[in-house]
């Protein structure tokens, strides 16, 4: 998980470090790659979608209030794509709406 302190969002630095961590992932072989947000947290979920994540499930972590969206998103793009097409099969995995 990571999170950019409120003071730094909105100059790019969170989708910088996520791009980072993606193109980490292709380059070590990953064919996808999982995360996670808070489901009430409309702009987060808005902002994946852009990204090209699909919603593979839902869960409630311990100790929270809120239901989180499980996100996956194929990685078989090059490098610096936002590009997904994964969609988790069984269960109608929800596609996200940008």
């Amino acid at each position: 998980q990571f999170a950019v302190e409120p003071a730094l969002q909105g100059g790019g630095l969170g989708a910088r470090l996520l791009q980072h961590v993606e193109d980490e992932a292709r380059a070590r072989g990953a064919a996808r790659i999982a995360s996670d947000t808070a489901e009430p947290a409309k702009h987060l979920v808005r902002y994946y979608a852009g990204r090209g994540y699909r919603v593979a499930g839902r869960t409630r972590w311990n100790g929270k209030t809120y239901e989180s969206l499980l996100l996956l998103k194929d990685l078989s793009g090059p490098p610096g794509s936002t590009n997904g097409s994964f969609v988790a099969p069984g269960e109608g995995a929800d596609t996200l709406s940008p």
